[in-house]
């Protein structure tokens, strides 16, 4: 169906170059703390997803089934998400149901919608997003050269300038970056556009002030960029291996023998276990405050509060320490399976060396998402990472024959 392609393709649009600040700087009361309409409230993709759903029931088709995939996990954690979000918000007011929506169940209920399309538009949205990737990398590089912010952004800024391109916060931006850049370099793009991506990607996550998410990238993004063999894998291995552990050594020795001390970036000039990185540690006092009641129901509001405050910690950076101590244990992990259902769908039908670099990258991925709070705040990032990277195992790639350097790369 037409109509619903090209819906999807405005839904990733919307994701991708419209983010919440961007609204907020538009002038709607998308994240602030002043109460809102519900149009305000939602992102326009989430709308956009519940209009397609719409379309698809008005012609007779059931919105939630793929061809080819089997998303029953991906239907219950969408119902195990809304039950745990909005029964816990009724009862303790901890998120509004625009948290929900946004970040978790219009993600994975797109994935299915794109799921349905993926042999008609594939193509088009992995071109799409890595437009978005370059352009969103572009303007935070500008932004870094320049020292001024484009889009007015709600986050308590530090003393380092650090990039906000279009979707705000800093770490933000930096986990789709890394998101997207591990993606493509997973595939089996050119090795000069792997290579390529590789190093913008490097170039904007110096500009967003990311310090994990540049470790992780380096690291795990070199050993995905670098040329590949099948047949002695395990030559390649310790080669891959070589080579990151020389440019990791070199890279270390830069930032802490002053050759680059005359960058102005967070990077190279911040203390290791600055204000931020302790706000990581200090966190995990909270802990200490907990009763077997709190593990099971999560926290109280006011005592959750007093606990922050003793530890002298604003904002909690780790997601899953925060649905724990809002919503306990069991929540917890019932939210993490909604949030991880998605990808094991979509790589269920991988084989091969191309399975193994996906979940390299999907690992690295989750792991950075631990290190802020991006998935506990409203945001676009699973939406289109879902979306990318079903985009980059359709198999309508398999029938493209044109290689240019960044041409949505095939399974081949």
């Amino acid at each position: 169906m037409l109509i619903v392609d090209v819906l999807v393709i405005i839904a990733v649009f919307t994701a991708t170059f419209i983010s919440g600040d961007v609204l907020n700087t538009a002038g709607m009361n998308y994240s602030g703390d002043v109460s809102g309409t519900l149009i305000e409230k939602i992102h326009p993709y989430s709308w956009i997803c519940a209009a397609i759903i719409l379309v698809l029931l008005f012609s007779g088709k059931n919105p939630w089934s793929a061809p080819g995939m089997r998303v029953r996990k991906v239907v219950i954690g969408q119902c195990i998400a809304l039950a745990i979000m909005i029964g816990v918000g009724l009862l303790k007011g901890a998120q509004g149901v625009g948290y929900i929506l946004d970040t978790i169940v219009a993600p994975s209920a797109f994935m299915i919608l794109v799921g349905r399309r993926r042999l008609n538009i594939g193509v088009i949205l992995a071109r799409l997003i890595l437009i978005f990737f370059f352009i969103n990398g572009s303007i935070a590089i500008l932004e870094f050269s320049t020292k001024t912010a484009f889009v007015n952004v709600l986050y308590e800024s530090s003393k380092y300038f650090r990039a906000t391109a279009l979707h705000g916060h800093p770490l933000n931006n930096a986990l789709i970056t890394v998101g997207i850049g591990l993606i493509y370099l997973a595939s089996s793009a050119k090795i000069m556009g792997r290579l390529f991506v590789y190093i913008f990607g490097i170039a904007s996550l110096i500009a967003f002030g990311a310090r994990a998410a540049s470790l992780i990238f380096l690291t795990v993004g070199l050993y995905l960029a670098l040329p590949r063999s099948n047949v002695y894998w395990k030559e390649m291995f310790a080669f891959k291996v070589s080579i990151i552990a020389l440019f990791a050594g070199a890279v270390s020795f830069a930032l802490f023998s002053g050759i680059l001390g005359g960058v102005d970036a967070r990077i190279p000039t911040a203390d290791l276990l600055d204000d931020s990185a302790m706000v990581r540690l200090d966190v995990w006092q909270v802990l200490a405050g907990f009763t077997p009641s709190d593990y099971l129901l999560g926290l109280p509001a006011e005592k959750l509060e007093a606990l922050l405050w003793n530890a002298r910690v604003d904002i909690i950076e780790n997601y899953l320490l925060f649905y724990l101590f809002n919503y306990g244990v069991i929540a917890s992990i019932l939210l993490l399976f909604s949030i991880c259902a998605p990808f094991f769908t979509i790589i269920g039908g991988l084989k091969g060396s191309l399975r193994n670099r996906i979940c390299l990258a999907i690992w690295a991925f989750m792991v950075l998402s631990a290190t802020n709070n991006s998935l506990a705040t409203k945001s676009a990032v699973l939406l289109i990472i879902f979306s990318y990277l079903i985009a980059i195992v359709s198999p309508s790639y398999s029938n493209i024959r044109e290689r240019k350097l960044f041409a949505p790369p095939s399974l081949c």
